[in-house]
Parts: C-alpha cells; sequence; structure tokens
C-alpha cells in the first residue's frame, strides 16, 4: 500500500464535537490528491540577535 503527503486548504475543514473533520471527503478523493511536494530548498538558519520581533 502507497501513501503520500496531500495539501489541504485549512479553511475547508470544520470542528465538529471537538474534532476536525474535511465535510464530504472520501478516502478515495484524498488519495486521488496530487501528492505534496515539499520545498528543496534549504532555509538559511537565522540567529536570534537577527531575527525581528514583531
Amino acid at each position: 500500500m502507497s501513501h503520500h503527503d496531500v495539501a489541504i486548504p485549512t479553511e475547508q475543514f470544520d470542528v465538529k464535537n471537538g474534532k476536525l473533520v474535511l465535510p464530504g471527503a472520501t478516502k478515495a478523493a484524498i488519495k486521488a490528491l496530487p501528492e505534496f511536494q515539499y520545498t528543496k530548498v534549504k532555509a538559511a538558519l537565522v540567529s536570534k540577535e537577527e531575527f525581528d520581533h514583531h
């Protein structure tokens, strides 16, 4: 059985009875979504002194 990560916009989720749900979603529909590709760009580390606090 293969698995892949997918991206689903947060505004599509609802909270029902304290649980996070995706209305109308089925396993088949989620499996049919394209695989989410994580960025391959390495993030540059920023020191605490360089970080601009807002």
